[in-house]
């Protein structure tokens, strides 16, 4: 006869064939299991039940404290962890408790190499930690298989251990060409490179994970040869990642992209040198433009209270990047443009709609340079008083529409700078400071704006834009 879970206590003798009766909420009903399914639902080393059993699930298969880890933070896990894996077979589970292991990462190069469909399911408070002594260059968690999740783990590249150490390595690393990997839950801190590395992969997924204080970058997508395709990234937070990478003067970002689709939605950045740093080409491949592509960053938030560099870089690629309903401040200088897009393609597109934009301290360059393809605003607000450089540059562009925003610059520069383009239309905007458009075969519209502070170097190409006129076209000579 069956057992139901509630029944077990401590002492409870289980025998492999025993079964026993769990109640599966999803399907209103109740599931069977053997004793031996149930194998890493039980604290082997203690004999003491894990707390969360909702989460527990019958294809769990080797509990790494039935290996010989320890989780004291002390003892070298490293053996133990791998022996675990070893003995999980593809589609199985590998199960850590709550914890920290330590990881000697002496022998081999990362704590833990992931070659075959496995789940690693880790409980609440476990994590993985390199020891003082690791070998230079130690990484996290590589993944060299296909069909691969990770849930609840936390990696620690102790990067500050010792100063002879300065090998830059990686905490979850996904290798070439590897797809379909879910991370959940997952933590990646205090490594020399980056938090969390994806190279030419397609559909990868990270929900609720955080990258912190990572010399490179926080999160990684990348591509050798190709850009990665099909990443989401969902309520992830990256904080103080891209600065002093292996003891070099360079500084880098918390979520860089290079991918040809991907959709970030509810993130969130804090400090970092850049927020969001998006290409739609492989780090390998010519300067020439991918296929077409698209990026979709939404409820993304950004706060940074020092110094900043180019917060969104976009570059190299043609295709489309939508930025909707996101925040935008630093609480210091700014030191290169705040929206920096020097190399792109005719056929880009780049969106903002009901996006704000702060900047407290000073700045000498543009807030946004945007060259080559089209570029659409709508319902923003621009705060940044003491930026001295001009305000939006548009170059080489084949259309521009800047609508509904409210841009407050400093009023002795150029607010809109349009140059070398063919289109250009403001219409329903509070602009501070001056417009000026020349070049090319532009036709421009300015309507129902309400323009302050404009002056005499207000100019639509070879037309005299009047003070606070807001309409000019050819019969306002």
């Amino acid at each position: 006869m069956a057992k139901k879970m509630s029944d077990l206590t401590a002492a409870t003798e289980l025998g492999d064939n025993d079964s026993f009766v769990f109640n599966d909420v999803a399907a209103g009903n109740d599931k069977r299991v053997t004793a031996a399914g149930l194998k890493s639902a039980l604290d082997l080393a203690t004999n003491e039940y894990v707390d969360d059993k909702a989460s527990l699930s019958p294809n769990i298969r080797n509990n790494v404290r039935a290996f010989g880890a320890v989780g004291d933070g002390v003892a070298n896990d490293q053996a133990a962890i791998t022996d675990a894996y070893n003995n999980t077979p593809s589609g199985g589970t590998l199960y850590i408790p709550a914890g920290t292991y330590m990881c000697d990462v002496t022998s081999g190069t990362s704590m833990l190499v992931i070659d075959k469909p496995i789940t690693v399911f880790a409980e609440k408070g476990a994590e993985l930690i390199l020891s003082d002594t690791s070998i230079d260059g130690a990484r996290g968690v590589f993944i060299r298989s296909n069909f691969v999740v990770i849930q609840g783990l936390t990696i620690d590249g102790n990067k500050g251990r010792s100063a002879e150490i300065m090998g830059a390595a990686d905490g979850f690393d996904v290798d070439e060409e590897i797809n379909f990997v879910t991370f959940r839950d997952c933590e990646a801190r205090n490594w020399k490179a980056e938090g969390f590395d994806v190279d030419d992969s397609y559909h990868v997924t990270f929900n609720n994970c955080k990258a912190l204080n990572n010399s490179g970058n926080g999160f990684h997508i990348s591509g050798v040869n190709k850009p990665s395709d099909a990443v989401f990234l969902t309520d992830c937070y990256a904080d103080g990642n891209g600065f002093d990478r292996a003891g070099e003067d360079e500084r880098h970002g918390n979520y860089v992209l290079r991918v040809h689709h991907a959709h970030l939605s509810n993130c969130q950045s804090r400090k970092g040198s850049r927020a969001i740093w998006i290409e739609t080409t492989g780090e390998g491949q010519s300067e020439e433009p991918s296929d077409f592509a698209s990026v979709k960053v939404s409820n993304f938030t950004y706060y940074s209270d020092e110094a900043a560099e180019s917060p969104i870089m976009i570059r190299r690629g043609k295709g489309s990047a939508l930025f909707s309903n996101c925040s935008f401040v630093i609480d210091g200088d700014l030191e290169s443009r705040f929206i920096n897009c020097p190399v792109t393609d005719a056929e880009a597109r780049f969106y903002f709609n009901n996006c704000n934009f702060q900047i407290t301290g000073i700045g000498e360059y543009e807030f946004a340079w945007i060259n080559d393809g089209r570029f659409y605003m709508n319902n923003c607000n621009v705060d940044a008083p003491l930026i001295t450089g001009n305000g939006i540059q548009l170059r080489s562009f084949s259309y521009a529409h800047i609508s509904g925003s409210t841009i407050l610059l400093n009023s002795g520069i150029s607010c809109i700078r349009v140059t070398q383009s063919s289109g250009c239309n403001v219409t329903g905007c509070k602009v501070e400071g001056s417009i000026f458009c020349n070049g090319g075969d532009l036709m421009a519209l300015f309507v129902g704006n309400n323009l302050i502070g404009t002056s005499d170097n207000t100019f639509i190409s070879d037309y005299f834009l009047r003070s606070n006129l807001g309409i000019a076209d050819q019969d306002d000579l």
